[in-house]
């Protein structure tokens, strides 16, 4: 009975290892997304999901320590096209699961922190105050950089930084 049961093990084990995987996809489902608003992204689908953030850390330092601003791989023109509006016209936040950004970092695990100063919604979505900053995502906060620490507040009438100290 032993020896029956030992012949059968590899059987069994090497049944688990093949059917285990394909079960396995049937139970996840991959997220859904919206369809963008262009006809065709400034990447191969493919490439985009692999190197994204590749893309827009590279902006970023041509932007920031460049001065050099293109909209090929700019984060803006990306949330412009891809954060598109629900059936009742409102912009999902990073926050909702329907967000572009969000559907897809939160079913890999991966937490997204472009938003803690980036709008989660295209320019058109976004509230402006008179001098032009966004009321609905630039409330109060507070903003370390290496020299200062600045405070942002909104007192109704239009934003003002001001400058808390320095860090050593």
């Amino acid at each position: 009975m032993i020896r029956s049961m030992f012949k059968l093990l590899p059987l069994l084990l090497g049944l688990v290892f093949i059917a285990g995987p394909s079960y396995a996809g049937d139970r996840v489902k991959l997220p859904e997304l919206a369809p963008a608003k262009g006809d065709k992204c400034v990447e191969p689908t493919d490439v985009m999901r692999r190197d994204h953030m590749e893309f827009i850390l590279h902006q970023r330092d041509e932007t920031v320590y460049g001065g050099i601003r293109t909209s090929k791989h700019s984060f803006a023109e990306c949330i412009n096209c891809h954060v598109t509006p629900r059936a009742d016209g409102s912009y999902p936040r990073v926050s909702e699961k329907d967000h572009f950004c969000a559907s897809c970092h939160s079913y890999a695990s991966v937490k997204v922190d472009c938003f803690s100063c980036h709008a989660d919604r295209p320019e058109k979505a976004i509230k402006r105050g008179a001098h032009g900053h966004s009321h609905a995502s630039f409330k109060n906060f507070d903003v370390d950089t290496a020299q200062h620490r600045l405070a942002y507040k909104d007192d109704g009438s239009g934003i003002t930084a001001q400058a808390e100290g320095s860090a050593q």
